[in-house]
């Protein structure tokens, strides 16, 4: 078992599994990353996605069975493997990513994990890590009080059985106000604990800042960004032909469907403006760009954070309408300076957005990265005897 041969150290597991993308084992990455370097902890993540690879090695990776609502001996295959894992690493604590509006078919899958491990390793003390939102601290708009009825549907459920805390990662809000916003909540904000999105992680193959070269990340949704992914497509085809810039990479992610992607590439044609399905390995160029452009989801927000990238969103607009997310989010960074335009496909002409991001100034020279208020995840962990000491932790199990 790769990652785990250390002495001394307190054994923690990390779960997660998603239909849409590749978002809940970058967070978990992120999070193994930050507990291995407190030097209190052996991590191993099992996920149905690869590890980034910017992980530590001496994280173990274990694969289960992609989740498909739909079969039956998927979900049977996925607890035994899960079942398995646990038994042999024995873990002093697992924490299951809990993604807070998940479908009914998966949220039953995470309990059904949840009950497996409580099962197999009655000792361990078991945590739900859920998504938290970055504009939460917006204000208490009815589609946020929507979704937090619905977090706090999930956090009821996780708290009224095995597990011992919800973590939230939700760095942008202190949690008080998020508790004020959100007072739905105010009942479990005893087991409730807003931990630090952890910055994006340091690549060494980064290459160095790069004057007009675009990236653009497209990540989960699979067809349902059909319209803004033919838009961001068309936008930076056309910012070559004005030269504001002279390369871009336009990463999709592993659920988008192989018809669009070729459609993409007809568009796109033989120009520098390259389509790739979304890798960590490509992640890398990231921090080199002078534009970047996302759709204003969780991750692709707070992992792209680059002080002199012009930053763009090109907000999925869902059911909710001018409500979404994506543009809630959106909305939030650029009144704080930390996003300079937002274009959305069904509002405006490809002329005039051609036009805004290429009379926009490149980035500035410095700009103040998003406070970081939420506590750290050891800090938390600590609170319940986890990473105090492996042989504490032990005896006390014991």
């Amino acid at each position: 078992m790769q990652g785990m041969e250390h002495k001394g150290l307190t054994r923690l597991l990390m779960y997660g599994f998603s239909r849409t993308g590749q978002g809940h084992v970058a967070r978990l990455g992120r999070l193994a990353a930050e507990l291995v370097c407190s030097g209190r902890f052996q991590v191993a993540i099992a996920s149905d996605q690869p590890v980034p690879h910017w992980v530590p090695r001496t994280v173990a990776r274990h694969l289960v069975p992609h989740h498909d609502p739909r079969t039956a001996a998927q979900h049977h295959a996925r607890l035994a493997a899960s079942a398995g894992i646990i038994a042999d690493l024995q873990p002093l604590a697992i924490l299951v990513d809990h993604f807070p509006f998940s479908s009914r078919d998966l949220s039953a899958e995470i309990h059904g994990l949840l009950k497996v491990a409580q099962d197999v390793q009655p000792c361990a003390t078991l945590f739900s890590v859920f998504r938290g939102f970055v504009g939460t601290n917006s204000g208490p708009v009815a589609p946020f009080r929507q979704f937090n009825r619905a977090l706090r549907g999930r956090i009821a459920a996780a708290l009224g059985g095995c597990v011992r805390a919800v973590l939230v990662t939700q760095p942008l809000a202190r949690a008080e106000e998020v508790f004020c916003l959100c007072p739905d909540l105010a009942p479990f904000a005893e087991h409730t604990h807003f931990i630090g999105y952890p910055s994006s992680p340091t690549y060494p193959d980064a290459p160095a800042f790069q004057d007009g070269l675009a990236v653009a990340q497209v990540g989960g949704g699979g067809a349902r960004v059909e319209q803004e992914l033919r838009f961001i497509a068309g936008l930076m085809t056309r910012l070559v032909a004005c030269g504001r810039i002279r390369s871009g990479w336009l990463f999709v992610g592993p659920h988008t469907p192989h018809a669009l992607c070729e459609e993409i590439r007809r568009l796109l044609g033989r120009g520098p403006v390259r389509i790739r399905r979304w890798s960590h390995a490509l992640q890398s160029l990231v921090p080199s760009a002078d534009l970047y452009i996302s759709l204003g989801g969780f991750n692709s927000t707070l992992e792209a954070f680059n002080p002199r990238s012009v930053r763009i969103v090109v907000p999925r607009i869902t059911e909710l309408g001018a409500q979404s997310e994506q543009l809630l989010n959106a909305r939030y960074h650029q009144a704080r300076g930390w996003l300079d335009l937002i274009l959305i496909p069904r509002q405006i002409t490809m002329e005039t957005a051609v036009r805004l991001v290429a009379n926009h100034p490149n980035g500035p020279a410095v700009r103040s990265a998003p406070p970081q208020d939420a506590m750290h995840l050891t800090d938390v962990l600590a609170r319940y005897g986890v990473g105090l000491s492996s042989l504490g932790a032990e005896s006390c199990r014991s």
